[in-house]
């Protein structure tokens, strides 16, 4: 009777895997947010990636704190090799990815295990909040439905769900069975996103936020610029694993939506953060050569010499459009005009005090 009972365990056990490098300041936060979980039987894996300051000490007082936490020690092999490490020591028949920077709601396991398990689905997500700066950001999936699981369906959610590696169950016997792995640079998640679509037979949405994402954290790998050449490095890995299991499929034009989108994102978040030009033109060249290896024609989707006219909408649209929102030719919106002509001040010559309505005009 025993025996049996350790059996029913393990088929309900979900494993919680916490990649751990020098987050001292942090981890009791993410700790404190998983050892509450309303679903407790859980098994929490630190594995603590050779970190050097004094989060090896408290991951080993968890561990004292909670029969639940087991602590695995290892030399440096950063983020993926921590997630890596945790698959292959974990024994739930499901796990997630909590990174120790970030926290988790109450019932984020709970929701996410029933989810996926009522579907007998092989993996579930949920939304997530982006924290930065003290503010919340609420982050939805704009999926078409609850369940994923035909080839549309994948096309959409390709490129409208969340690539990350965290606000995700898996069930074990799927991930383990398909034989993956994270490879070990940075923006792993972009690289193991589209085979996780394609290889999922059902994958289950959940219209709501339990995932906390700590954006603004100082040593963050995310936030460093020298990480920006695994970019392409991960759209690589991402397509050649999608094509060797599968060939070319249907997905393709949209794997290269979603790296287009990601790259886009890339490139205009690092003009705002002031990165030398050169490098930026190096990391924008590095993503075309990967493009035009796999996608030959994929010069033809984009527009050239973009000119827009309207609203400040208008402008936003475009560059959603755009791979550089430095490459619009131009722009003529028609603000400055309507404001013009607004308020208690009357212009008697057609100009503004507000240089952008200005230069409209």
């Amino acid at each position: 009777m025993a025996e049996e009972s350790e059996i029913m365990a393990m088929q309900g056990l979900v494993s919680v895997i916490v990649p751990v490098y020098n987050v001292e300041q942090y981890l009791n936060t993410c700790m404190e947010s998983i050892v509450g979980q309303s679903y407790p039987l859980l098994e929490i894996i630190l594995v603590n990636d050779g970190s050097t300051d004094n989060s090896g000490q408290l991951c080993e007082e968890w561990e004292e704190k909670d029969r639940r936490v087991r602590v695995i020690v290892q030399n440096n092999q950063g983020l993926a090799g921590a997630r890596n490490t945790g698959v292959r020591s974990c024994q739930g028949e499901y796990f997630v990815f909590v990174d120790s920077d970030d926290w988790i709601a109450p019932d984020y396991v709970e929701h996410l295990y029933h989810a996926v398990r009522k579907e007998n689905a092989d993996l579930a997500v949920c939304n997530f909040y982006h924290v930065a700066d003290g503010k919340e950001r609420y982050c939805q999936q704009k999926v078409k439905g609850h369940i994923i699981c035909d080839t549309e369906q994948k096309k959409d959610f390709l490129v409208t769900g969340h690539t990350c590696m965290w606000s995700k169950i898996y069930k074990r016997d799927f991930y383990v069975g398909e034989n993956l792995e994270i490879p070990g640079i940075c923006y792993e998640d972009l690289a193991m996103f589209p085979l996780l679509v394609f290889l999922s037979e059902k994958i289950v949405c959940i219209d709501e936020g339990l995932y906390y994402y700590r954006a603004d954290r100082d040593g963050s790998i995310m936030n460093d610029d020298k990480n920006i050449g695994d970019f392409s490095k991960a759209l690589e890995f991402g397509i050649d694993m999608l094509r060797e299991r599968s060939g070319h499929t249907d997905l393709d034009r949209h794997v290269l939506l979603l790296s287009f989108f990601n790259a886009r994102f890339m490139i205009n978040r690092e003009l705002d953060r002031g990165i030398p030009k050169d490098r930026l033109e190096l990391f924008q060249k590095n993503v075309e050569t990967v493009w035009d290896r796999y996608f030959a024609d994929w010069r033809e989707c984009l527009p050239q010499n973009l000119i827009a006219f309207g609203s400040f909408n208008t402008r936003w649209c475009v560059h959603r459009m755009l791979l550089n929102r430095e490459k619009m030719t131009g722009y003529y919106g028609f603000t400055g005009l309507i404001a013009q002509f607004m308020g208690e001040k009357k212009y008697g010559k057609l100009e503004h005090e507000n240089k952008f309505r200005s230069a409209m005009i």
